[in-house]
């Protein structure tokens, strides 16, 4: 078979829905995602390595040829090297761009559907000293300090909580005592009551001075620990600051432009967008 049909004419890889999909340029000759991603990082003008005419389009809005795309009988399999190229849940594409607004990764696909009114980067120009990507490589630069602080809180909470239930095991012989103290009262309620139940009989006088010792008993109290409020409100505390912790705040779309809303998670931002008097140009579903 001609290798215009199945293989990229500059690096002579068979086409695929992977690292060597297909991608038409502006001139309409097609070559694989890999040689033109080698391409559009040179700094001079590009152009077209069959007829030499400058292109200057973005990968992400490159068409893909899927004419070229062998069936997944007869394509040569595609063994995914890193994050970048591991399969797309949703298009069964390698996962090339990230989308800044999601923090997602995503696939060619995807970036041009979902995720089409998004800000979106190609991998690549993310691991470079590329000036163009500066503000995304400062977002998720943010992004992985604000999730390190996170885990740090919650390394903190979980010590909190290790720290308490050892002073909890310490106290174990005074909780010991407090349950014995427990069980006394218990057993004379017990015995008091079946008392009252009983016929009367003997000595009115004594058990006149039986009534008035069980009257008197009706006042007392459970004992209580000194330590059971202490450590209630410190695992409380814990509990409350954990809880927090795990409440992340929920993204917002900008405002004045349009929103793509197709999934829970962008309707949830949506709804917070709303919250905080965000509205968009328009809505795309």
């Amino acid at each position: 078979m001609a290798s215009t049909t199945i293989e990229c004419d500059v690096c002579n890889e068979n086409f695929d829905s992977g690292n060597h999909k297909p991608l038409c340029l502006s001139c309409g000759h097609t070559f694989c995602f890999s040689c033109i991603s080698n391409l559009s990082r040179l700094p001079e003008t590009k152009n077209c390595p069959k007829c030499r005419k400058p292109f200057s389009q973005r990968i992400d809005e490159m068409m893909v040829n899927y004419a070229l795309i062998p069936s997944e009988n007869t394509a040569r399999p595609h063994a995914p090297s890193s994050l970048s190229e591991a399969p797309c849940l949703h298009q069964g594409k390698a996962l090339d761009f990230l989308c800044m607004d999601c923090m997602e990764l995503v696939c060619f696909t995807c970036a041009r559907g979902t995720h089409v009114t998004h800000k979106i980067e190609f991998i690549d120009d993310l691991t470079q000293e590329n000036q163009a990507v500066l503000n995304s490589w400062t977002k998720i630069r943010s992004t992985m300090r604000d999730n390190l602080e996170r885990v740090n809180n919650l390394v903190t909470v979980s010590d909190d909580i290790l720290s308490l239930m050892d002073e909890i095991l310490d106290l174990r012989t005074e909780f010991q005592g407090w349950k014995d103290s427990l069980l006394a009262q218990k057993l004379s309620t017990e015995q008091d009551l079946q008392a009252w139940d009983a016929p009367a009989s003997g000595v009115i006088e004594n058990k006149r001075h039986e009534c008035k010792e069980m009257l008197r008993r009706l006042k007392l109290k459970p004992p209580e620990n000194m330590y059971t409020a202490e450590i209630r409100a410190r695992l409380s505390a814990a509990l409350k600051k954990y809880d927090s912790l795990q409440t992340y705040e929920l993204a917002t779309y900008e405002d004045g432009v349009p929103w793509t809303v197709t999934s829970r998670a962008e309707g949830e931002r949506a709804v917070a967008s709303l919250a905080n008097n965000i509205k968009p140009s328009r809505l795309v579903g």
